[in-house]
């Protein structure tokens, strides 16, 4: 063999031994497990099998802020008959922020895969998102940012409609009535519709979901603890299952006195928001 080509062969043999060294052992995980990425316990690629899902997860746009180093996850997502497509999360330090992803199942037996990501601050913000198949390609939708811990249980379809329900904390109600700390965010259930997010809410479905917000809130309310933060779920919540006279008028005497324009902010606050009508 001339000596050009015993040298190019080498070459070729030594990236192909170095890929096969470097390519990630695939981790087999059930469908409904969660996967929880941590940028400084796993720096490298890694790749999972989660069901008919095929997933690599890896750190991207890695840099520093200060002397703190960070990186963003990127998640491909790998489906049968949809070309691939990719998830990126929020800026990741290296020990205090966890990027959780999960694969459940989506409407007409398909599945999809939800990645949480938080940017480790001490109130906000958990940024949620679901890639889904939608016609002949995978579709990633966001949902949002959010003051919450990461979803639990999965997101499944509740009201048995067929489609699958993500229960998310309103985060209208943020510092509308009061201090973060004395915030009290009632549920909001969306669903995912021709490629867009859909408040639904109001659905009869959902009652058994806004009935024990009701109780925990209004514990809160009648307590005096957090009261304008803790009234206003309590009313919210009451108005999604038809008893906002009676928590009204609990309201009208628990909340805090000295702000005397909130009755009537809270209901401006209601009907813009379509939980009550004018």
């Amino acid at each position: 063999m001339p000596v050009g080509r015993l040298v190019l062969a080498v070459l070729l043999g030594a990236v192909a031994a170095s890929a096969t060294v470097a390519a990630p052992r695939v981790q087999s995980v059930a469908v409904g497990k969660n996967i929880d990425w941590i940028f400084g316990r796993q720096p490298n690629p890694a790749r999972y099998q989660v069901g008919n899902v095929s997933l690599i997860i890896q750190a991207h746009d890695m840099g520093k802020r200060g002397q703190v180093p960070f990186a963003r996850p990127r998640v491909t997502v790998q489906m049968p008959g949809y070309p691939p497509v990719v998830m990126e999360g929020l800026d990741s330090s290296p020990a205090a922020s966890v990027n959780r992803i999960s694969v459940g199942r989506w409407e007409g037996g398909q599945s999809y895969v939800l990645l949480q990501s938080h940017d480790g601050g001490a109130y906000c913000c958990l940024r949620v998102q679901v890639a889904i198949p939608q016609g002949r390609r995978l579709r990633v939708i966001a949902l949002g940012r959010f003051d919450s811990e990461y979803l639990s249980p999965l997101p499944s379809d509740i009201d048995s409609d067929g489609r699958v329900d993500f229960v998310l904390p309103d985060g209208r109600f943020l510092y509308r009535f009061g201090s973060s700390a004395d915030s009290v965010q009632p549920p909001m259930i969306l669903n995912i519709v021709n490629g867009a997010k859909q408040d639904v809410s109001n659905r009869p479905g959902f009652r058994p979901i806004f009935q024990k917000a009701l109780r925990e809130s209004r514990r809160g309310c009648l307590r005096r603890d957090r009261p304008n933060g803790a009234c206003a779920a309590y009313v919210a919540s009451a108005a999604r299952v038809g008893q906002l006279d009676q928590a009204w008028a609990e309201m009208l005497t628990a909340y805090d006195q000295k702000t005397w324009r909130y009755p009537h902010e809270l209901r401006q606050f209601l009907i813009k928001y379509d939980f009550v009508r004018q």
